[in-house]
């Protein structure tokens, strides 16, 4: 396939509340995406 797996590093985290980078964005108020 064209996205294989190359290298990891460590082991996925599982525990809850976990935010991707939009809601850390919008959490810290660093960037306008309503532009």
């Amino acid at each position: 396939e064209n996205n294989q797996v190359i290298r990891t590093w460590g082991e996925k985290r599982t525990e809850a509340n976990l935010r991707n980078h939009v809601e850390l964005v919008q959490l810290l108020g660093i960037a306008d995406l309503n532009k």
